[in-house]
């Protein structure tokens, strides 16, 4: 009989995961330093906490890390955040050029956490207060690091010897993810690749890479009673206490109801799945799919449907019934998930791509 793996920690779970994703090392899993110290207003405190209120000024320009708290609670900078991306996307009014970067920001910051709950049952902590932002001009113009490795899983569970401080993990691969183009599938747009454990961002991500001391890699892991309970952690730590944070803020400055943000939100997170289904041998990526909506509060937002991939197995699509407003921005077309789509347009967008899609059995 075959020997079981013990469980991996959750240091080893994000960086497996990334590695499958190709993750560039450009985009740390940790924060520099630094990251958690401004020079201008907004200036973190000896224990880490910032005044939102007097968030620093964010200069697009410099691809610097930031507090997410100074950055998300903040008006003038998000409204600073949504022109910028307007520009980038050729968007004529605020509210598209909010939504599409609210949507390409949940899936930076879903990915990892919906990926290791998932595949390890393992959920890393993603307030506000243990991320930082990576600003910049180029996509993706936000990005999350975590400030410190902590997290939840389930109790009882024994895990393996090894962390990301004893270099389990291997080495890094810096392979571009290929494949030929898709359609305007609903699953992101961030192209993610490969890392390196040890590394994390340098000073202030102004380039250069530094290996920090092994303590920051030995992850403060809490532990829950049961499955619907790690759920509802996960739910936790990315909408009330993140998501829903900044979701004031984009509702505030573009007039978008903050319960599209809450439905894109939750399909950003469904799109997650199959990018890592490979890794989670026989786990039901459509029950984890309706798990995730439900969790998150989005079960009247979302129908979860069957997308198959040319050559691949059938996966959960998320069938949104809010809709990001990508067809107001060149080249105006809808994304497969739209709630605008019939299911003959939905057919007509998907099929010469060699996908195919269908509702399921109610």
């Amino acid at each position: 009989m075959a020997t079981v793996p013990p469980p991996l920690s959750l240091a080893q779970s994000l960086s497996r995961i990334r590695r499958h994703l190709r993750w560039p090392d450009e985009l740390p899993l940790l924060a520099p330093p630094d990251a958690w110290v401004s020079s201008g207003a907004g200036a973190a405190s000896a224990d880490g906490a910032t005044n939102a209120a007097d968030a620093a000024d964010v200069s697009l320009g410099s691809a610097g890390w930031q507090p997410a708290e100074s950055i998300l609670t903040d008006d003038a900078t998000i409204a600073r955040l949504v022109d910028a991306n307007a520009k980038r996307v050729g968007a004529r009014q605020q509210s598209p050029a909010a939504t599409l970067l609210w949507k390409d920001y949940c899936q930076s910051l879903t990915l990892l956490p919906v990926a290791s709950w998932f595949v390890d049952r393992r959920v890393p902590d993603m307030a506000l207060a243990n991320v930082s932002l990576r600003v910049a001009t180029s996509e993706p113009l936000l990005f999350p690091a975590l400030r410190s490795l902590r997290g939840h899983q389930l109790d009882g569970e024994q895990l393996g010897d090894g962390d990301l401080a004893s270099g389990e993990g291997g080495t890094s691969d810096r392979t571009a993810a290929g494949g030929k183009a898709v359609p305007d599938l609903d699953v992101g747009g961030v192209s993610l690749g490969g890392d390196a454990p040890h590394v994390i961002g340098g000073a202030g991500g102004a380039g250069g890479e530094v290996t920090e001391t092994a303590d920051r890699y030995r992850a403060a892991v809490e532990t829950v009673a049961d499955e619907d309970a790690l759920d509802r952690r996960l739910a936790t730590t990315l909408w009330d206490e993140h998501l829903a944070v900044a979701a004031d803020s984009f509702s505030t400055v573009a007039s978008v109801d903050p319960v599209i943000l809450r439905g894109l939100a939750a399909s950003v997170a469904v799109a997650a799945l199959p990018r890592v289904a490979a890794l989670a041998e026989g786990a039901d990526s459509f029950a984890a799919a309706q798990r995730i909506i439900t969790a998150m509060g989005a079960e009247n937002l979302i129908e979860i449907a069957s997308l198959t991939p040319p050559g691949g197995v059938a996966e959960p699509m998320a069938l949104r019934f809010v809709c990001c407003q990508a067809y107001r921005v060149p080249p105006a077309r809808n994304c497969s998930t739209c709630p605008l789509l019939t299911d003959d347009g939905r057919d007509e967008v998907l099929t010469p791509y060699g996908y195919h899609w269908s509702r399921l059995p109610r």
